[in-house]
């Protein structure tokens, strides 16, 4: 059973100003002027930093699993983090978040990920899929925190430990 760190607690007091709003499908300007600045902020020349409005509303909107966005807003109402998650029968899967570069000192990234778990516990499902992992990719390595935490290989899922790092990632 997932145990929080002092760490991830203090994460999670960060944000209990924060209000969150199950949202459809649906791309918004708001959403993608907040995607924008994330992308120029975090991920410039990347696969997705040139993206325009009609390419994030078909990310949105044209999905093959039940999606949905959670808005992140602070007191005054701002749009400051969203996550765009697909419903699944056992769980939730999270697709892509994105969050305003200004507000780094929140962790927003780990926070998302921290009120999901709570949101799969409330809601008794039993896992939360937190997407691709790529061993050599440093931007992936925070998904390796939230454990217990299992990875799909070539053996099937399999527990994601210290000693067995490189064994399991093999797929």
């Amino acid at each position: 059973m997932f145990q929080p760190t002092k760490s991830m607690k203090r994460t999670l007091a960060r944000n209990n100003d924060l209000s969150s709003t199950v949202c459809p499908a649906m791309a918004t300007d708001e959403q993608f002027d907040l995607l924008s600045r994330y992308l120029k902020s975090r991920h410039e020349g990347g696969g997705m930093s040139d993206m325009d409005y009609s390419r994030y509303e078909m990310m949105v909107e044209e999905c093959a699993a039940e999606t949905e966005i959670i808005e992140y807003r602070n007191q005054a109402g701002r749009l400051i983090a969203a996550i765009l998650i697909d419903v699944l029968m056992d769980g939730y899967s999270l697709v892509y978040s994105y969050f305003d570069p200004l507000e780094e000192h929140r962790s927003l990234g780990h926070y998302m990920i921290l009120d999901h778990i709570r949101r799969c516990k409330d809601e008794e499902q039993p896992w939360l899929y937190l997407g691709y992992w790529v061993k050599e990719s440093p931007k992936m390595d925070y998904k390796a925190r939230y454990k217990p935490c299992q990875i799909l290989g070539v053996y099937g899922w399999q527990d994601l430990g210290k000693n067995n790092l490189g064994k399991e990632d093999e797929a």
